[in-house]
């Protein structure tokens, strides 16, 4: 399902900069910090919600923006911390800054549920890492067939592919 998500979700982008919202911004850190360590937002406890047939973090057959849908609304969200703006142009990872289309703010969001995967069920870490590697490559293969086989022009309308729809 996922790995369908991926391409479609290459397939269907418009390729123009979108706003990173604070809780974006937040889910990129926690992604990036689970690097070094178990991010205590990624623990499961017991009594959380995610047992829940209604959890937006369970693996559903529903798209990821409306699982995510606080990620790209321009709210703060439950998950933001309080004193980053509500949202801004490009997404800070450690010492860099990018601009970022939708469908890369959506594979961020469906990567963190897979990190989730990892730091709470150890014991699939070695399945959910070779699923993560498929992920990751069936989006940026889809990508590089996109952009490079002009796709992309023709699903966006666009005249040439510069830099900026590249996120660079």
């Amino acid at each position: 399902m996922r790995l369908t998500q991926a391409a479609k979700l290459v397939e269907d982008e418009l390729w123009n900069t979108t706003d990173v919202t604070a809780a974006l911004q937040h889910t990129t850190d926690i992604i990036v910090d689970s690097a070094v360590r178990d991010p205590p937002e990624l623990i499961i406890r017991s009594d959380d919600a995610i047992f829940s047939p209604y959890s937006v973090s369970f693996p559903t057959d529903a798209p990821p923006a409306s699982a995510f849908a606080h990620l790209f609304s321009g709210s703060n969200g439950p998950n933001a911390t309080p004193t980053t703006p509500a949202s801004t142009k490009h997404l800070r990872i450690q010492d860099g800054t990018y601009y970022l289309v939708h469908a890369t703010a959506e594979v961020l969001a469906l990567l963190l549920d897979y990190q989730r995967l990892v730091v709470n069920l150890s014991m699939l870490t070695t399945d959910a890492m070779s699923r993560v590697i498929e992920f990751l490559k069936v989006f940026n293969s889809r990508t590089s067939q996109v952009v490079l086989g002009a796709g992309a022009m023709r699903s966006a309308g666009l005249k040439n592919i510069s830099a900026k729809h590249l996120g660079g």
